[in-house]
């Protein structure tokens, strides 16, 4: 039970709190918040150990130690290569403490019982949302360049705000889908109504079209009791994603000028080929390091000057794609390293039943598609945690209660 409640803890940070409420509030309270919490992954982590120790269960899954191998490896690319070596470390850290603690919640949990955590946390995050639109309207919108009132909420920009809500709402979409009690999927439907109606604020479409998409697949897959290869669909949506914006993209620059609409995806592919060009000139073997790049002004600056000979305006932080953004990190080598655990790990054909295998699919598929448009894999972050939670409960059977979410109630 103190594993739930301090999971539950950390994943309302994962989701975005205390975010723009540090605009409201003394440092010391902003301190203390962010403390806490690091304590509470702490705390997590040495029940963890405590719970190993007391039933003596040593034995190592594969998955698990493939998960570790993929860490450890990236964790050491990135602090060879990079330039603030203590910033690294303490990344690395934190991403340590990450998947220790979803490794053993997917291993130890069913899959109800995940959903309910997770469906928790949301709960807290919107109830953080609401309360700030409510009390600093002046924070939680803003006017963009066409007069449109935008919401941000707690977060900064518009875009990881929406992506969230969109998250949300897939996870209550599960409980409505698995739940055999008709006041429960009310509630999730009422959830799912509140969430889809703040992300439509945000004007993020291409976080609209991620949750259709992810619904659309997810259905097709269940309701025609299809099974998947996600290594193959990893690579598929991928791969595919660069060739309609390397050929296709280009031959519908008319249609998308008639939209309103730039065939750069709003400058994002002027920022993949700055990157790129940045790494050919400089350390694209190893990168320069896991999320302290970012940090390292004089490097950054470099990077700012390919951006501006680009025609990117702003001097912007993320790649604003997942393998674009560990390429950046870690380098050829590492990414290398990434596709080979990634992929082996999910080197499966799974047919998608019950709880278990609703998480599996909309994690996988939010995951995937979420990081072709912006960044993933950050230490703290709910997309990184849902990352290690999929690659690792995958690896589990079915259990009968995870069919009725109802029973795992924590």
């Amino acid at each position: 039970k103190g594993i739930r409640v301090l999971f539950i803890f950390v994943m309302t940070q994962y989701f975005g709190a205390l975010g723009q409420y540090s605009l409201t509030l003394n440092n010391a309270a902003v301190q203390v918040w962010s403390n806490s919490y690091m304590i509470a992954k702490i705390m997590i982590v040495v029940l963890i150990m405590i719970d190993i120790l007391a039933h003596r269960n040593y034995k190592v899954k594969r998955n698990n130690f493939s998960v570790a191998i993929l860490i450890m490896a990236l964790v050491c690319i990135s602090i060879y290569e990079s330039a603030t070596k203590n910033e690294t470390i303490t990344f690395v850290f934190r991403l340590f403490l990450t998947i220790i603690i979803g490794v053993y919640i997917a291993t130890k949990f069913s899959g109800g019982q995940i959903l309910r955590m997770l469906e928790i946390a949301q709960v807290f995050f919107l109830l953080l949302t609401v309360g700030f639109i409510a009390l600093f309207p002046q924070y939680a919108f803003f006017t963009d360049s066409n007069g449109q009132r935008v919401l941000l909420g707690i977060y900064t920009t518009k875009n990881p705000c929406a992506f969230e809500l969109v998250f949300g709402a897939l996870l209550f979409y599960i409980e409505m889908r698995t739940s055999v009690k008709s006041s429960r999927r009310a509630f999730a439907l009422c959830m799912i109504g509140m969430q889809i109606s703040l992300a439509f604020q945000c004007r993020s479409l291409g976080a609209i079209l991620t949750g259709v998409i992810v619904v659309v697949i997810t259905e097709y897959l269940i309701l025609n009791k299809k099974s998947a290869r996600l290594d193959y669909l990893y690579i598929a949506i991928n791969l595919g994603f660069f060739v309609v914006v390397l050929f296709l993209l280009p031959l519908c620059a008319p249609l998308m000028e008639k939209l309103g609409r730039d065939i750069t995806l709003t400058g994002r592919t002027n920022i993949w080929l700055s990157i790129l060009q940045f790494l050919k000139a400089g350390n694209y073997l190893f990168g320069y390091g896991y999320e302290s790049f970012w940090n390292n002004e004089s490097i950054t600056g470099v990077l700012y000057q390919f951006y501006a000979s680009n025609g990117v305006k702003y001097n912007y932080t993320g790649a604003h794609n997942t393998i674009i953004e560990l390429l950046l990190y870690c380098g050829i080598v590492g990414l290398t390293v990434y596709f080979v655990v990634v992929l082996n790990l999910l080197k499966r054909t799974t047919k998608f039943e019950g709880i278990k295998g609703y998480l599996i699919l909309i994690g996988f598929l939010f995951f995937t598609i979420h990081g072709i448009v912006e960044r993933s894999l950050s230490d703290s972050a709910y997309d990184t945690m849902i990352f290690i939670l999929l690659l690792t409960i995958g690896r589990f059977q079915e259990k009968k209660e995870d069919f009725h979410v109802e029973k795992n109630n924590i």
